[in-house]
């Protein structure tokens, strides 16, 4: 079996991070804690990210958030995998009809990741 390279091991533990938290920016040091990586390997890690436009800094906050190049990865695969838009619309039907938030999951790797989510949740009824 092939060992991971530690760099790309800790690449993809960054963008799954992004993933959990789209809406966020993270400091260097949040991130560090946050995914028990050294500042130094992560800074390196963080770098060529950015230098590849998947991740941004904010020039004066010094914060990290997702970057341009992870939407044409996203384009790219929503193009290989329709079947994610059509299950979006099936969910917005049935959100629409039921007023319940409908969620599309999918097994990656060892995780299980979502993949769409339509409607509105409704406080549980008590």
């Amino acid at each position: 079996m092939v060992r991971p390279a530690l760099a790309a091991g800790r690449a993809l533990a960054v963008l799954d991070y992004f993933a959990a938290h789209p809406e966020q920016s993270y400091t260097l040091s949040e991130l560090s804690d946050a995914l028990d990586i050294n500042l130094a390997s992560l800074l390196s890690v963080l770098q060529a990210l950015t230098d590849a436009g998947y991740l941004a800094r904010h020039p004066r906050r010094k914060t990290y958030g997702l970057g341009m190049s992870v939407v044409a990865v996203g384009h790219a695969a929503l193009t290989r995998h329709r079947v994610v838009d059509r299950a979006r619309g099936e969910l917005r039907s049935l959100a629409a009809a039921s007023g319940a938030q409908y969620v599309v999951s999918a097994v990656a790797g060892d995780s299980i990741v979502i993949l769409a989510v339509e409607g509105r949740g409704r406080a549980a009824d008590v």
